[in-house]
Order: structure tokens, then sequence, then C-alpha cells
């Protein structure tokens, strides 16, 4: 007996039990997707990983610390990244030039600062979906409160600079098309603490099938060996926090306002070296640690007292 009469058998028992059998379709209904009315896909940005908690970093006399929001305990606080690598010698052509300009080597830094300040912020703006224009560059040089550009020029020519460095990265973001994954993250180990600039999905080679995740430090100025361990100790914490999305590759995007018509920039990748790194972190313990303390702790700034009075004791002490 076919299967088909063997059916047939059992629709006439059910049908004889006073049971209603409805024919269907040997066949599964193909499912139409329903159109949905305009593009409900959140934009990329929105996409983004963001931290449980922020953090934050102190500047202090032995440099800068992070800690988290309301947390008053230094003995909780870790150094950051760049203040254990300051014990790294950036090499011949730096050691040259503060030689013959040492004298304006803390003005020149100050602008420099300021400058990959204010174009690190506005990145990190167009990153989060913002746009960016003239007048927010104009402000935000405002905002930092520093007057060092003085020295070398006028507020227009670091504008102009931070302008440029921003066209700079514009050329990087529109030939790797990137995904971006997280920007201007907080981290917060055992040992170390600090901000890692940009992680995003790209093709590696434009011969690359697949998107990598790669983790990228933007820089303004040049490329030091202290780049690539700075990037690793960044990756490991990354790695440790999100083991479900581990960094492929890493990497230094130097952003540059030295070009002549088309903004240029350059995409270095690295090698990891996190050993490395902790070897660096044993050696900044090691100079910065008094002789009578079990570790380096924060120095805190000394407020300076409002009221002064030689011979009344209450008002001394206050």
């Amino acid at each position: 007996m076919s299967d088909t009469q063997k059916l047939n058998e059992v629709i006439e028992y059910l049908q004889s039990q006073g049971l209603d059998v409805v024919e269907t379709s040997t066949k599964p209904k193909e499912i139409k997707k329903e159109k949905k009315k305009g593009n409900t896909k959140k934009p990329l940005y929105e996409q983004m990983i963001y931290p449980a908690e922020e953090l934050k970093s102190e500047g202090l006399g032995n440099g800068r610390w992070y800690h988290e929001i309301g947390d008053t305990n230094i003995n909780n606080w870790k150094p950051s990244v760049t203040t254990i690598l300051s014990v790294i010698d950036k090499g011949g052509g730096f050691n040259a030039w503060n030689r013959n300009y040492g004298h304006m080597a803390d003005p020149y830094m100050k602008y420099a600062a300021t400058k990959g300040s204010v174009t690190h912020f506005s990145i990190d703006d167009m990153v989060n979906g913002k746009t960016i224009t003239a007048q927010d560059v104009w402000n935000k040089i405002d905002f930092e409160q520093d007057e060092s550009w003085k020295v070398f020029g006028t507020k227009k020519l670091m504008a102009q600079q931070v302008l440029r460095n921003i066209e700079s990265f514009m050329a990087f973001w529109e030939e790797k098309d990137p995904i971006p994954i997280a920007a201007e993250y907080p981290i917060l180990t055992e040992h170390y603490g600090g901000r890692l600039d940009l992680i995003v999905q790209i093709k590696k080679t434009k011969n690359s099938k697949k998107r990598s995740t790669v983790m990228i430090d933007i820089k303004t100025g040049g490329s030091y060996f202290s780049h690539a361990l700075q990037n690793s100790a960044y990756k490991h914490a990354w790695d440790n926090e999100h083991p479900d999305l581990p960094i492929d590759y890493i990497a230094g995007l130097y952003v540059t306002s030295e070009y002549r018509d088309k903004p240029t920039y350059k995409l270095q990748y690295q090698n990891y070296m996190y050993d490395e790194f902790l070897c660096a972190l044993k050696l900044w313990h090691a100079i910065h640690k008094p002789a009578k303390a079990d570790a380096v702790k924060p120095k805190l700034n000394k407020k300076t007292r409002t009221t002064f009075n030689l011979y009344n004791k209450t008002e001394k002490e206050a």
C-alpha cells in the first residue's frame, strides 16, 4: 500500500468519526518578509560597543592616573599606559631635536598636545555621528585654555593644521570604509589604565575576502617604538574584557597636515609586544617607587591654603 493510499484511509476514518480534515499542500509555503516602510536599521555609530562604566583620569605630579568615578582610594588608581611608557627612549632623532631646541621643548610640547587633543576630540565626534565644522575646531582650541600656540603662530594657523589633520583622517575613512566597533574606550586593569582611540573592522588589503578587527591608535606626530607597546597593552585589556571579539591586528594611524593637494595618511601595522610592555611597566615601578614604599602611589597635588596668618594657630592650621 502506497503512502497516498494510507493517507486516504486515515482521512476517511477521521471523517467517519465526524472530524473535519483540511487539505494542505505538501510543499511548505514560502515565507515572505514584510517590507518595512523606510530604513529602520540603526546607523553604524549607534551599533558600537560602549563601556558599562566610565573612568576618570587625574594629571598628577608623577603622571596620569585612572580610576573609577567616585573612587577616592588612591590604592585603586592605576598609572596610564603613556605614563608607564615615558621610560622608553624615543630615539636619536628626538634626542637630537631636544639638544638643539630644548629651550623651546615645553611650549612646543604644549602646542603639539593641544593640536593633538583637538584633532582627537573632533575625530571621536565624527565617529559618533556628529558633523564637525571649522567653528567647532575653533571652539575646541579655545576650550583647551592653552595659548602656547602663540609662540609658533596664530590661532588661525593651528585651526588650519587641525582641519588638515581631519582631512587626513577622512581620506583613511573613505578609502578603507571601516565599520566602527568602539571609540575612545576606557580600560582599567590590575596594573594600568588608559583610553584606546578606535577599533574598526576593515579589509587589511584590497584583496582580502573578509574584514579584520583592527585596533587603531591615532597619532598626529612621528612614529616611535613605544606606540606598538601602547597598543599591545590596550589589546591585552580589550581581549580580556571582550573575549568574544578579540583584536586581530593593532596599528598606528598617522594623520598629517603636511600634504599639498590630496590628503594623505599612513596606516602602520604593529607587532603585538605585550611582554615587552610588561618589562617597561616593571622598569617604571623600579624608577619611581620610593625606597621605603611597597609600590608607586599617585602623588596628589597639595592644595594651597586660602587663609594665611603667622600668629593665629587656628587660622594657620586651617
